[in-house]
């Protein structure tokens, strides 16, 4: 399998066309696809491929289409490799297909993924470790918040978060900081979100926000008023949800 191809493919959409597989998918050629993925290497037969097989529960065959792929170690290619393993069962074997390996050009990417699988292992610990030295990428810190959201380790992530703020707080427009400037976090009222200690380490920390949800409430919350927006257009100084302050943080 060669790499420079499959980059070539996913770049320039060459091979068979997404909306050609899909309709491909959609008229029973499962087989096909198959067919092309293998005989042709053609990558986007792969996946849909591969999606269809999983869709009807023959992981084992999915895993026979993307080996190959994965093999090269083209990172879109381990990425739905890894999925497919995961939904297999197979998470040891996920594991160390995902791992990154030293000096890999798109070390970013991999340890993000790896850390995607450590986290439906349930070693949700161990993914903070794997994203700690790559919060400077913005969808790393993107995927940090989002896969440990609900995890318990809010206050884990608040103090690794804590030191790229503070180089912020001293230059603000130093490369790799000015577009991490602010984070934003929506809550409900879980007893260790709204806990004493928890209000200490929001209003020792002027760059977070936190939006604590209503325990019922027709209004959007902040991540739907953003979304309401940039669907309809609307001006952003329209009226919307407030942050709420560490002060407003109710006692437990």
């Amino acid at each position: 399998m060669n790499v420079d191809d499959l980059q070539w493919q996913a770049g320039t959409l060459g091979g068979v066309l997404p909306r050609l597989v899909d309709e491909i998918r959609d008229r029973g050629g499962l087989e096909a696809l198959v067919q092309a993925a293998r005989e042709r290497e053609d990558w986007f037969c792969a996946v849909g491929a591969v999606r269809e097989l999983c869709a009807v529960g023959e992981l084992g065959r999915a895993w026979a289409v993307v080996e190959p792929f994965a093999a090269s170690r083209w990172q879109p290619a381990v990425r739905v490799a890894v999925d497919v393993l995961v939904q297999w069962g197979r998470v040891d074997q996920a594991l160390e297909l995902a791992r990154p390996e030293e000096r890999k050009e798109n070390a970013v990417d991999a340890s993000r993924d790896y850390a995607v699988v450590l986290v439906r292992a349930g070693r949700v610990e161990e993914a903070i470790g794997v994203l700690g030295p790559h919060l400077r990428g913005g969808r790393v810190l993107t995927a940090l918040v989002e896969m440990t959201e609900g995890q318990g380790c809010d206050e884990q992530v608040l103090e690794l978060l804590a030191p790229i703020a503070e180089e912020f707080r001293r230059d603000p427009e130093q490369p790799g900081i000015r577009d991490l400037w602010e984070v934003m976090r929506v809550w409900d009222r879980l007893n260790t979100h709204v806990s004493r200690r928890m209000r200490e380490h929001v209003a020792e920390r002027a760059w977070l926000t936190v939006f604590l949800l209503h325990a019922y409430s027709p209004d959007f919350h902040p991540v739907e008023w953003i979304q309401h927006l940039s669907a309809t257009g609307s001006n952003a100084s329209s009226t919307g949800p407030t942050p709420l302050t560490a002060s407003q943080l109710a006692p437990v």
